[in-house]
């Protein structure tokens, strides 16, 4: 099975599966990684096991929903900053007017609202 690689709000890489996201917990022998449910601290027991681009175990049993609209408006702002900091001419307003309109009405109900999203986005541009 494929893995989908992501970026947690920190910027640190973390894996999408399925609506749920897994940060990294653990570098293991042979090339293995292990993600924990991002709902660890919340007592979520989930793991998964990667090498490469494939999941070699798991996911195991979560004990909440998934949320593919939250974890999806998560990954949309990480873009949104790596447009911003990495096309100097990018305007945080043009930034956010094109993601707006290319996501689905899910992932957009778990967005900021536009003028905190440009505000996000003038930071970012700033510590860059």
């Amino acid at each position: 099975m494929q893995v989908t690689y992501g970026k947690t709000k920190q910027g640190k890489p973390c894996v999408i599966h399925n609506g749920y996201q897994f940060n990294q917990f653990r570098d293991l022998d042979g090339g293995l990684k292990k993600w924990r449910c991002n709902r660890y601290g919340s007592g979520c027991p989930s793991m998964l096991w990667t090498a490469g681009d494939d999941i070699k175990k798991g996911p195991t049993d979560h004990n909440h929903l998934s949320d593919p609209g939250r974890v999806n408006a998560q990954q949309r702002l990480h873009e949104m900053k790596e447009d911003v900091t990495s096309n100097v001419s990018a305007l945080p307003t043009e930034v956010v007017s094109q993601h707006m309109r290319t996501a689905d009405e899910e992932t957009k109900l778990h967005m900021a609202h536009s003028e905190s999203l440009k505000r996000i986005l003038r930071c970012a541009e700033m510590r860059f």
